[in-house]
Order: C-alpha cells, then structure tokens, then sequence
C-alpha cells in the first residue's frame, strides 16, 4: 500500500515500476499487475465525467506495450504513477459514450 496527499493506493499499484519490469519471466506475477491496471481502467471509466471508455477502441495488449516501455524508462515510478501516465495520454482520445 502506498499513499500520497490525496488518497490511499491499496493493492499492486503502490509497487514500483522496477519490480513490475521483473514480472517479466513470471507471468502469474504479470498478471497481476495488469489485473489491477484493468480495475483501475474500469473505475476511470465509471467515475470520470464524459467517458465512457478510456481505451477507446485500443486492446490491452497495447496498453501493455505501452507500461512496458514506461516502466523500462521509470523504474523507480509507482505501478499507479505509470498507469496515471498511461490515462493522462489516452484521455484525450476516449470514448464519451456508447457506440461513439
């Protein structure tokens, strides 16, 4: 769990970018990181006004390919900051509502 001035981070998304980078060559560890990037996606698209998707019509593999490349270049980054990074770049882009 890691925590900042705003609100407490439970779960993956407090581990730094460095120890997602050695998921690696395990992928059940992996797994968990992208399982919690997913709920933080879906709890974006709940909660923030005019979206409706903020992948728009991107797959997770490009989202992936995406905090790969992230957490190589920041690996002292927390999970979440990468994954706030991620969605600071995709929201301009996002679906506002169904069927757009």
């Amino acid at each position: 769990m890691d925590s900042n001035n705003q609100y407490v981070t439970r779960g993956i998304g407090g581990h730094s970018c460095g120890e997602y980078n050695q998921t690696r060559q395990n992928p059940s560890s992996r797994l968990s990181f992208w399982n919690w990037m997913s709920g933080y996606v879906t709890a974006y698209n709940r909660w923030t006004p005019d979206t409706y998707d903020i992948m728009s019509n991107r797959g997770l593999d490009s989202l992936r390919g995406w905090l790969d490349n992230y957490c190589k270049e920041n690996p002292l980054e927390s999970f979440e900051d990468a994954v706030g990074a991620l969605i600071s770049e995709l929201h301009p882009k996002r679906l506002k509502e169904k069927g757009q």
